[in-house]
């Protein structure tokens, strides 16, 4: 997977007295991504049950990665936007988890 991209967005502060009659722009608030993240689904296993209770309350959770050979976890705040359980392909049953990521949690 990737990391959520949180690329502020551009704005436009072209005027008139613009130099050089070029475009101007500065960086605006930082987007709030949705990602998709894959996982092995087992119906009504702990996980599902937990993702489904989520995907309802729309509950703030924060999500920690640690990338292998790191020692440091990367932390966002977000919440669950949709549980998909997948139908199995080739015997092994998977499910999509997207969230909403409001912001890299910094310690």
């Amino acid at each position: 997977f990737t990391f959520p991209n949180k690329a502020p967005n551009d704005v436009d502060v072209t005027s008139h007295d613009s130099p050089g009659n070029s475009e101007e722009f500065i960086a605006g608030l930082q987007t709030a991504p949705d990602w998709a993240l894959s996982k092995h689904y087992v119906p009504e296993d702990a996980e599902d049950v937990l993702l489904q209770d989520l995907e309802e309350s729309r509950e703030l959770v924060l999500i920690e990665v640690t990338p292998a050979g790191a020692t440091t976890p990367h932390v966002w705040q977000a919440w669950l936007k949709t549980w998909l359980p997948g139908v199995p392909v080739k015997d092994a049953m998977k499910g999509e988890a997207t969230f909403k990521v409001l912001h890299k949690v910094v310690a």
